[in-house]
């Protein structure tokens, strides 16, 4: 029997954030605690809400998957994390000791918790952060923005990247990060219901549009939060592929192609949602996650996935067995 792996949750560096800021004023985070709610801020990046005490601490993060029957969790920090938009030679310091504290987490913690790198993404030297992160850290897959400072993932600047993922065979987990139309969303906390899988979807058809799946065919991308829209437009994209000419710039094949390739974790917060996808993406597709500790995040992200009934090997691959597999095989 597989491990429960949960691959969609986070935590916060906090001391190696306070150390950045002293050196780096622009980093400075500010960080508010008022019981089980936090603020957060950091250049462009406000957070405020509720969060789990794992947030701040490991011990609590494994107490949290002892209750919630979880023998595995791959830690990414905040996504404000990956530094984008900050100066290249701040961020590549920035997430170099960033790794540096994942990796020391992992040592300390091998048996229940595994961490995904960062990396520089609008630094050359970002190729170069992953294999070491990979390689001399023993970091596990890596974590990227759904963009670059509002730049999209298929733009030519980001391919030594995608090659060196490729490469070393490490899964890329795509999360939302400062949300396009981020104005129009302010209110009701859109940008986080509807512009973090809108985010996550532009992203997604970038790259297959763009044929970072075609041109690096051993690529493992995991997008966050159900793949956005995507699972379900598929079928859009699918059409405007076979009427109009622009989609087929770069691919020589039609999207459903490069979509069966694609990963997704289980945060639809709908069962209905997540047996589409699992009808769409296939069982060995869709991975566990939970978006801990976050007040968007499930209680139960395991029974949630049980409570589907579905038939024993399939609750097996999205439980861990497909996760295993990519992490860890």
């Amino acid at each position: 029997m597989a491990p429960v792996i949960d691959i969609h949750a986070h935590y916060f560096p906090q001391r190696v954030l306070k150390e950045l800021g002293e050196k780096y004023p622009k980093m400075k985070v500010e960080v508010a605690r008022k019981g089980s709610t936090v603020e957060l801020e950091m250049g462009k990046f406000r957070y405020q809400g509720r969060v789990d005490a794992g947030f701040f601490g490991i011990e609590k993060t494994i107490e949290a998957m002892d209750r919630q029957r979880l023998e595995k969790r791959i830690l990414s920090f905040m996504p404000f994390t990956l530094f984008y938009e900050f100066d290249e030679k701040s961020a590549v310091e920035a997430t170099k000791r960033c790794n540096d504290f994942a990796a020391d987490i992992v040592e300390r913690h091998s048996d229940r918790i595994a961490c995904m790198a960062v990396v520089p993404l609008h630094s050359q030297e970002a190729p170069d952060e992953l294999r070491r992160a990979v390689k001399d850290l023993g970091l596990t897959g890596v974590e990227i923005g759904s963009n670059v400072a509002g730049r999209n993932l298929d733009e030519k600047d980001f391919r030594s990247f995608f090659q060196a993922a490729n490469s070393l065979g490490t899964p890329i987990f795509v999360h939302p990060l400062y949300v396009v139309a981020a104005e129009r969303l302010k209110n009701y906390y859109l940008r986080n219901l509807v512009g973090n899988p809108m985010d996550t979807t532009i992203a997604a058809a970038s790259m297959i549009f763009g044929g970072l799946l075609e041109e690096f065919d051993g690529l493992k991308v995991i997008l966050a939060h159900a793949g956005g829209f995507l699972p379900y437009q598929i079928g859009r994209l699918e059409h405007g592929y076979e009427v109009r000419q622009e989609p087929k710039a770069v691919i020589k094949k039609p999207p459903s192609e490069y979509f069966k390739r694609l990963y997704f974790d289980t945060i639809t917060h709908d069962t209905r949602a997540l047996r589409f996808l699992i009808e769409m993406a296939g069982a060995e597709h869709v991975v566990l996650g939970s978006d801990y500790p976050f007040d968007m995040a499930y209680s139960d992200p395991r029974g949630y996935v049980e409570g589907l009934g579905e038939a024993a090997d399939v609750t097996e691959k999205i439980l861990g067995l497909t996760s295993e597999h990519l992490f860890f095989g």
